[in-house]
């Protein structure tokens, strides 16, 4: 069983199985948003919409890597537990604090690699 650790492990095993599956189905959005982009012609601006999957699927990915729940920062909760029903409350303040710094980080992260692939999918476009 995983433990909780402030700001760096607020999910165990079944949570992020979920954030996993999230993530993939982010992923697969945006390549099936990017095939449709491409038969209908659209110019290539229109590829920056792929930002919005691309940053699901990429925060849900991250999530799933780090061990840790955005939202569940933000609630000021964690579940460390195998079956994801062992939800439970950060009561001190200073892990809450934690949390909420590293899912903003994470946040971030996923936000850049949103922009910086959109970015990429924008200058595809330009060639396609």
């Amino acid at each position: 069983m995983t433990d909780y650790r402030p700001g760096q492990c607020n999910i165990g095993r079944a949570e992020r199985r979920k954030r996993l599956g999230f993530g993939a189905a982010g992923l697969l959005a945006t390549g099936a948003l990017v095939a449709v982009l491409v038969v209908l012609g659209l110019p290539p601006l229109a590829f920056l919409v792929t930002i919005v999957p691309l940053y699901a699927g990429l925060l849900g990915v991250l999530q799933a890597k780090e061990s840790f729940c955005v939202g569940f920062a933000k609630q000021g909760v964690y579940d460390v537990s195998e079956s994801g029903e062992g939800r439970r409350d950060v009561s001190d303040e200073a892990y809450r604090r934690a949390d909420r710094i590293h899912a903003v980080a994470l946040a971030i992260e996923a936000l850049v690699g949103a922009t910086v692939g959109a970015a990429c999918l924008y200058l595809f476009g330009l060639v396609v």
